[in-house]
């Protein structure tokens, strides 16, 4: 996955409140933002549909200002064309206003690196038990993966062998 698509299935678990899920995208999303920058698309969305307080909206900032360039992320620009009918599209103001600040940040020599724990809250239980509940679902998610890729392969030579035999 890239972060547009963890975008939409983080709006989608925020706003059907799933918060193992939106953890794990989370996590996710912080690997691929660092060596990456989200799309206008992603920007967007995620600034339109999430709370201000959202950790995801601050991981897109700070993605866009470490790895991107945001003369790419004008309307209709090479980094991400949109389409024809809706060249008007620009970036969210709040977006523009953590930019800013972010930068201020950066040129005063602070955090210049994304690491999960600054996107969350450990100062509680609870969280810890989230983030035992994410690593569980992830490892059970990889597991489910493999066994089924092992069911495909072996269902497929299986085919294989009948079409031969016959």
């Amino acid at each position: 996955m890239d972060v547009q698509a963890d975008a939409a299935v983080y709006i989608f678990a925020h706003e059907y409140s799933v918060p193992a899920l939106e953890s794990l995208l989370l996590k996710l999303s912080v690997d691929f933002c660092k060596v990456s920058a989200p799309r206008h698309t992603a920007i967007t969305k995620a600034f339109a549909r999430l709370p201000e307080t959202s950790p995801f909206l601050q991981l897109l900032v700070d993605a866009a200002c470490i790895n991107g360039d945001l003369e790419g992320y004008e309307p209709g620009s090479d980094f991400e064309p949109l389409p024809d009918d809706d060249t008007s599209v620009a970036l969210p103001t709040n977006f523009l206003i953590r930019v800013a600040k972010k930068y201020a940040n950066l040129a005063k020599n602070t955090v210049r690196e994304m690491e999960l724990p600054q996107y969350f809250d450990y100062n509680t239980d609870t969280d810890a038990a989230v983030d035992d509940a994410v690593d569980d679902a992830v490892e059970d998610a990889v597991e489910d993966a493999v066994e089924d890729a092992v069911e495909d392969a072996v269902d497929e030579r299986l085919a294989k062998r009948r079409k031969t035999a016959r």
